[in-house]
């Protein structure tokens, strides 16, 4: 059983629906940063700070908007 909660990017077109979580994991709201110059409306980052349950211990998480893939994660000490 997943113990977190979980991003969830809805294309409401498709019904198409991707996920970011990981185990033991609780996060804020993501916020969305725009690429200036992007050209679809997901050009753009997710930021997040997560709770790891298991290190006790948060991260800034810096997501793909458009697919949800990780860039890049911050430990917050």
């Amino acid at each position: 059983k997943l113990n977190s909660t979980a991003i969830c990017k809805l294309d409401t077109q498709t019904g198409k629906a991707v996920y970011w979580a990981q185990a033991d994991c609780h996060l804020s709201e993501p916020i969305f940063v725009g690429n200036p110059g992007g050209q679809r409306e997901d050009d753009g980052v997710l930021i997040s700070v997560i709770f790891d349950m298991r290190t006790q211990k948060s991260f800034l998480l810096f997501l793909n908007a458009r697919n949800l893939k990780e860039i890049n994660r911050t430990l917050i000490d």
